[in-house]
């Protein structure tokens, strides 16, 4: 490669990953030193992948914010699309998670506050970033945090469809939102991929570690998340929430603002400001080690179902709350179970298992221990009807795939 690139004097290589090459190179016409992100050989221009790239450092040019890194020009060179950005000092946090692990709940907060002010600055034009991740965020030594990583960026708008199509899976990973995939992305994709990064600072490690692309997205869907204040109680409850609210699956329960996120940063961090706003008075999941432990061992729940995914979600997720758990895999082994084992005080069940269906299953636990409280793990118009009609003690229905955090909640608010 020639030394010379973009008009800049390329000096040496900053980091390389799977899709580009950063250099520290210094601007002719500039005088100052400067950063070029080079998209990888292996991806033509005029690929779809190099056109996205080339789209995203145009878009990312229209953005000026202290917390966004200046993007001064993006264009090709030598075949190569490139964006030329102002040089940076400082460590990506990819970076300093590998020598740290993890960091302190009031400098990861802080950080995650100027990203969440850069998502807004980007939101407020149209743009969504779409590759939220630690490496995209860079804390300089003063303490400034930078949002990098343009180069997937898009317009959360429909013209942009015909470089990436809707249902294209696009860097699947740790940091990627439940929805990718299903269409065009809006800001709350960047509040879940942050709210990784979030976690991943709290914890040392992210949500979910997966196998393959697939394996992350399906996690990411359906597999609940381990509480933040159950690996490090120590940080504040306000905070574990908010992370939890950051990685809420359901769009319409996840948090939906950058500002949201800013105001319950600024609550938590120091709940005195004027105008700051708590967490929401419906907030009631059950995020603490103390509130987990209160519930051990005074419950025993019977979990029916005949999908195995499903029984490990259910099983790993009422142990975490302290619940003792009993299996029947068809209604007729769930009715033996209640006549045999007087402890059990709470039924988790699909209404869908073999040899007990619908109404039959739910007339056969009633009519052995009508005193239990049952919820199904189903929904639907027949959950519905079930619900309405009062024949049952059927307390609450969850449509699939299956909201954890609402099941949680359940189940903690159940009278032992």
């Amino acid at each position: 490669m020639s030394p010379k690139f973009g008009g800049c004097n390329l000096e040496r290589v900053c980091s390389q990953s799977a899709h580009s090459d950063l250099y520290r190179a210094f601007s002719e016409e500039l005088q100052q030193p400067v950063m070029i992100k080079l998209l990888a050989a292996r991806f033509p221009a005029n690929s779809r992948t190099g056109m996205r790239f080339l789209r995203g450092g145009q878009l990312a040019v229209e953005l000026e914010h202290v917390n966004i890194v200046r993007i001064f020009a993006a264009g090709q060179d030598h075949g190569r699309p490139y964006m030329l950005m102002e040089y940076l000092t400082g460590h990506s946090l990819d970076r300093i998670l590998e020598v740290k692990s993890c960091v302190p709940w009031e400098v990861a907060a802080g950080i995650v506050r100027q990203a969440a002010k850069a998502l807004d600055a980007a939101n407020e034009k149209g743009i969504v970033h779409r590759a939220i991740e630690p490496s995209h965020i860079m804390l300089s030594p003063g303490g400034r945090a930078t949002v990098l990583g343009f180069g997937l960026a898009r317009m959360s708008e429909p013209q942009d469809a015909g470089i990436t199509a809707d249902g294209a899976l696009v860097n699947v990973g740790a940091y990627s939102p439940p929805e990718t995939g299903e269409g065009i992305p809006d800001v709350r994709a960047d509040i879940y991929s942050l709210g990784c990064v979030f976690y991943h600072l709290l914890t040392g490690k992210p949500p979910f570690i997966g196998r393959d692309p697939l394996d992350y997205l399906h996690q990411h869907r359906t597999a609940p998340v381990w509480p933040v204040a159950d690996l490090v109680p120590e940080i504040p409850s306000a905070i574990s929430q908010v992370v939890a609210m950051m990685l809420e699956k359901s769009l319409s329960a996840r948090l939906q603002k950058p500002t949201d996120l800013i105001a319950l940063l600024d609550a938590a961090i120091s709940p005195e400001v004027l105008g700051a706003k708590g967490l929401r008075p419906d907030t009631t999941m059950v995020s603490s080690t103390m509130e987990m432990l209160a519930l051990r061992d005074k419950m025993t729940a019977l979990v029916c179902d005949d999908q195995e995914y499903t029984l490990s979600l259910l099983q790993a997720m009422l142990r975490r709350l302290g619940v003792k758990v009993l299996v029947a895999r068809t209604g007729r082994a769930a009715v033996s179970a209640l006549e045999e084992r007087r402890e059990i005080n709470m039924v988790v069940t699909d209404l869908k298992v073999p040899q007990l269906w619908g109404c039959h299953l739910l007339d056969a636990i009633t009519n052995v221990r009508p005193e239990l409280p049952i919820l199904l793990t189903r929904g639907g118009e027949e959950a519905e009807r079930i619900v309405n009609s009062n024949c049952y003690r059927v307390m609450q229905y969850f449509d699939r795939p299956l909201d954890v955090f609402a099941l949680r909640s359940a189940v903690s608010s159940l009278e032992t």
